[in-house]
């Protein structure tokens, strides 16, 4: 309820929006520069290239197998250890041997098992590649099944669907994505490479009764040999570990975090509000960016400048002495309700009679006011401010903010406090009148 209290500050506002318990954010986040971020993208690329390679590889043999073509010797004995890796069966040194899982004297029980699943920095990769694509947090990762691609039919690219769920939004907590594969890098073909290369655990959980349709699932190395759930782990793993010790991380990479990369997701690949609201996005994401805020001092300078010449445009009426004007305006011949009108016969900008409402004299080049003007602009002020506290901010903002604006601007810059004062004093009834017949719409054209 406080929220919709007009005369709050924007500090109140944003100190009462803070949830219960939640330290204050970071005035400034460091985050990644451009190149890092591609740099970061580009090696957890090849490492889930190279993953889905080696798994699609040895599926296409089981396929094979499964199809019953006819294989030489050495394809046969792959394709039944492969069997057996994927069902979670037991392995003989000359299965071992077959999918080079065998170091003299003694069998590779882990490497076997990756050939058909992802090992643990692998999908570290794809978490990393996932949020460099989609801007996703570690929590709709781990969330996320396997999209949908019932949009693709009579397409000739894939089309995903994607289902996201972010309960922090309320109503709003259910969104969708689609992601295009044509076949390019992007984030349609990283979605078709982790399908693909964890597919296998999933067809391996249906097969014992488990079926699962979580997206990021990965060999738990601990309990490889477990037929179950227990075997696999779904969405990023342990962030501490993954970082400090995945081969693919190079000296050259800075520290990789998955907040970090969303960071810049948002901010600067994206730059929308996709996935939140559009005050999140700007005061989490885009106002706390170090980069954003260095690259943005220039777009901010010239927003700076066209809106203050926006604003200028706007508030054309003129305050001018009696002497300035004509006979016609002097002696109130050319009187419109709220000041005077130098040309009513050409309007400024569609060169014929003037039909509109008097309320837009106050932004109009041929309006002028005078000092004897100033009793009912004074009085028309004051009763916009009346119907601010009496309507809802919405709809006085729609309908009355501009007015206002350009008439408080008038009245503060060409007179003081107590000229306005003195003015009030002399409003006459006749004048009341004309401004409430004004605001209740006699006026209208």
């Amino acid at each position: 309820m406080l929220l919709k209290c007009p005369s709050l500050t924007a500090e109140t506002r944003a100190a009462l929006r803070r949830r219960v318990g939640k330290p204050a954010p970071k005035e400034v986040v460091e985050s990644y520069t451009t190149a890092q971020f591609a740099a970061i993208r580009r090696a957890a690329l090849r490492c889930v290239h190279a993953a889905e390679t080696r798994i699609l590889g040895n599926m296409a043999v089981l396929r094979r197998f499964w199809a019953g073509e006819d294989l030489d010797t050495a394809t046969l004995a792959k394709a039944r250890a492969l069997e057996l890796v994927l069902d979670g069966g037991e392995l003989t040194s000359a299965d071992y041997k077959a999918i080079d899982a065998w170091k003299p004297g003694r069998p590779l029980v882990t490497l076997a098992r990756y050939s058909l699943f992802l090992r643990w920095d692998e999908a570290w990769a794809c978490a990393v590649l996932l949020v460099c694509e989609n801007g996703w947090n570690s929590t709709v990762i781990t969330r996320a099944t396997v999209p949908s691609t019932a949009a693709s039919a009579g397409e000739e690219v894939t089309i995903y669907t994607q289902d996201l769920f972010k309960p922090r939004r309320g109503r709003e907590r259910h969104m969708t994505n689609n992601l295009v594969d044509d076949g390019q890098d992007g984030p349609g073909r990283t979605m078709t490479r982790i399908i693909n290369a964890t597919e296998p655990a999933r067809l391996r959980l249906a097969r014992h009764g488990e079926p699962t349709n979580r997206l990021l699932i990965w060999l738990n190395r601990r309990y490889a040999t477990v037929r179950g759930r227990a075997a696999f782990r779904v969405g990023p793993p342990t962030e501490k570990r993954s970082r400090r010790v995945s081969p693919w991380v190079t000296e050259d990479l800075p520290n990789i975090t998955l907040i970090g990369l969303r960071q810049v997701h948002q901010s600067r690949i994206k730059r929308s509000s996709g996935q939140n609201s559009r005050h999140v996005h700007e005061d989490v994401y885009l106002l706390r960016d170090a980069v954003v805020r260095q690259e943005s001092e220039g777009l901010i300078a010239q927003g700076q400048q066209n809106a203050l010449d926006a604003a200028l445009g706007r508030f054309r009426m003129r305050l001018l002495d009696e002497a300035e004007v004509d006979q016609r305006i002097r002696s109130g011949a050319a009187d419109t309700p709220v000041g005077a009108c130098e040309d009513i016969h050409h309007h400024p900008v569609t060169g014929e009679v003037c039909r509109e409402n008097f309320l837009a004299c106050l932004g109009c080049e041929n309006a002028v006011a005078t000092p004897r003007h100033l009793p009912r602009l004074v009085f028309l002020a004051e009763c916009l401010d009346e119907l601010a506290s009496a309507l809802h901010p919405d709809d006085w903002r729609d309908r009355w903010s501009e007015p206002y604006i350009q008439l408080t601007a008038l009245l503060d810059t060409h007179t003081t406090l107590a000229e306005r004062g003195q003015a009030r004093a002399h409003v006459t009834p006749l004048e009341k009148s004309l401004i409430d017949r004004l605001l209740r719409g006699e006026f209208a054209p």
